[in-house]
């Protein structure tokens, strides 16, 4: 029951929408009718996943579908056909789940997910500008401030689907209506970790919502005047974040498809000596993932342990661009990290065209947005 990587490779299956990962069909195959709705409270291989509430045609110049659900359950337990004999080329309809009250109106735009350790656990999203921005329309009514409040982490609980407001990171002055990034769990200490678009801050909240501190992996850039949104600047924004061996990981988005030639802020030329640390960062600048260490029983922040972890990679299109796509070379930020047990970092990336607007990348066969890397041991 971890949370669901929310890109756009996997948008079809998160909205609802069947979405092929096969290449030939499978005539022997058939899809099952879907049942009429998966369960809640959650159970074992259910995926709680955030979905975007917006119309399919040009989703980032149309206003939000109040009505429309932002948070579904899918029930991934009985799958058309098991192995040997997988069901190749059809789409599965799986069965779903939501509540009424998981509007767009009620949350607005949702992007990050986590669950707590409860049995079963309560599920938390966090607001978001990723899916466009349409001014107070972007949020939810149930935030604090109302429509104001654009960095708010919702709770839902776990067994009556009820919505609260379980933080609100939304700065006094200004407002910024920047939203948040993505938020993790993190068990051994039983903390939460956020990251915030609006200040490039990671925030450490404990099981009532609390603010404990906040760490600011550059320097700290206040939003400045203007009409909003207002974000951190490219290169100190931070996005993706998970928790492993004691150590927060956590992705910085300088380039998208719009932005390809962001250079290195000053705040992020590393020191070489990092093992991992280009040996010349200002002149080979890619988005990016980077960690700090915890302390293992109090969750608290060493700052001084922060490091460049990985450059993802630049990929290169040779191939002759396709009709109204003429960038072909790309790189998008890393929206979600996560890890498996044997420590292998699983990361995807989601097509962002500007600030607020996502559009896809044409891609090299065979480099899908996801991807995953093996750390070194330090």
């Amino acid at each position: 029951m971890r949370k669901f990587f929310t890109m756009f490779i996997a948008l079809a299956l998160i909205a609802g929408v069947p979405s092929a990962f096969a290449q030939l069909p499978c005539p022997q195959c058939t899809t099952p009718p879907p049942n009429p709705s998966a369960t809640f409270p959650l159970v074992k291989d259910e995926l709680d996943v955030t979905c975007v509430s917006l119309p399919p045609a040009i989703p980032s110049l149309c206003a939000p579908i109040s009505t429309d659900p932002v948070v579904k359950v899918i029930d991934m337990r009985n799958p058309p056909n098991s192995p040997p004999n997988v069901c190749v080329g059809v789409n599965w309809g799986a069965p779903m789940y939501y509540d009424p009250s998981w509007t767009q109106a009620n949350l607005g735009n949702v992007f990050g997910l986590c669950l707590d350790d409860d049995s079963p656990p309560n599920i938390y999203v966090t607001s978001t500008t990723l899916y466009g921005y349409f001014g107070n329309a972007t949020f939810g009514t149930l935030g604090p401030s109302g429509v104001l409040a654009s960095e708010v982490i919702y709770k839902i609980h776990k067994t009556t689907g009820a919505v609260t407001v379980f933080a609100d990171l939304t700065p006094a002055n200004p407002i910024s209506h920047a939203g948040l990034g993505n938020i993790t769990y993190d068990r051994v200490t039983q903390h939460f970790y956020v990251t915030n678009m609006c200040d490039g801050q990671i925030y450490r909240l404990d099981l009532n919502g609390t603010i404990i501190d906040s760490f600011d992996p550059f320097s700290l850039h206040l939003p400045l005047g203007g009409p909003p949104p207002i974000f951190e600047i490219l290169g100190e924004r931070l996005w993706a974040i998970d928790v492993y061996q004691d150590r927060v990981y956590f992705s910085v988005w300088l380039k998208d498809r719009g932005h390809q030639t962001t250079s290195w802020p000053a705040s992020a030329l590393v020191s070489p000596t990092c093992p991992l640390c280009p040996s010349a960062p200002a002149a080979n600048p890619n988005n990016s993932i980077w960690s700090v260490q915890i302390d293992p029983l109090t969750g608290a922040f060493y700052p001084l342990t922060l490091r460049l972890e990985i450059l993802v990679d630049y990929l290169v299109n040779p191939n002759p661009p396709p009709p109204n796509f003429p960038m072909v070379t790309c790189s998008n930020p890393v929206s979600d990290i996560d890890f498996s047990p044997n420590g292998r970092m699983l990361v995807s990336e989601r097509s962002m065209l500007n600030d607020t607007c996502g559009l896809p990348c044409s891609r090299v066969p065979g480099n899908p947005l996801i991807g995953s890397y093996t750390l070194s041991q330090k």
